[in-house]
């Protein structure tokens, strides 16, 4: 294993343009904002077809673990007419796992994170609420051949409602309907898609 012990903007950047497989990433406490100079270090990877993604995740197996209060944000703002602008995270390879690490969207906000690959897990986090319009969403949007997404495990909170899910499902060659209410947390991360026909949620008001 290779551990990544990462205490700045900075650095992070050079983890996301330099990372490798089975990297765990150990984020000391703070917040980490990502400005056009940090995106510009990785904005040539353009594997699905284009560039300059926020923050991508394109190597199996990497965890990226924030040690204390640890928030990821970026200041640069972009239209959302592109689908490397609309997401903020983007994960792209299997077995990858986000721990303790709050995420803050850019203001016009679509998708916190999108995962087009199987095997996600986010636990202990929050989705910020960046204004009235919300806390962006987290989109299951599988890009195999198969369409599956394996097993995904979200224990996160978005806004001011929690959500618990483990599914393990192969996700419809169509994306069901983002304004599926049954597929949507409360209207407050405006749309926690799943990419499955069914999936249990439990719900909880925070205090």
């Amino acid at each position: 294993e290779n551990v990544k012990v990462i205490t700045n903007a900075s650095e992070l950047a050079d983890a996301i343009a330099n990372q490798q497989p089975n990297e765990t990433w150990k984020l000391a406490e703070g917040t980490y904002n990502l400005t056009q100079a940090h995106l510009d270090q990785y904005k040539a990877w353009n594997e699905p077809g284009q560039g300059n993604w926020y923050f991508s995740i394109h190597e199996e197996r990497i965890t990226i673990i924030g040690e204390g209060d640890v928030t990821v944000t970026s200041d640069v703002e972009s239209k959302n007419g592109a689908w490397a602008t609309q997401d903020f995270i983007s994960v792209w390879a299997d077995n990858v796992t986000i721990d303790n690490v709050d995420i803050l969207s850019k203001e016009e906000q679509n998708k916190a994170i999108e995962v087009m690959a199987k095997n996600f897990t986010l636990k202990n986090s929050e989705i910020k609420r960046v204004n009235e319009w919300g806390s962006g969403s987290i989109i299951f949007n599988a890009q195999n051949d198969e369409k599956d997404i394996g097993k995904a495990t979200i224990t996160a909170t978005c806004g001011d409602v929690s959500a618990v899910c483990e599914i393990t499902v192969t996700a419809p060659t169509e994306m069901p309907d983002t304004n599926d209410s049954n597929m949507t947390v409360a209207g407050i991360c405006a749309a926690l898609v799943l990419a499955a026909a069914a999936c249990a949620f439990a719900y909880r008001k925070r205090a």
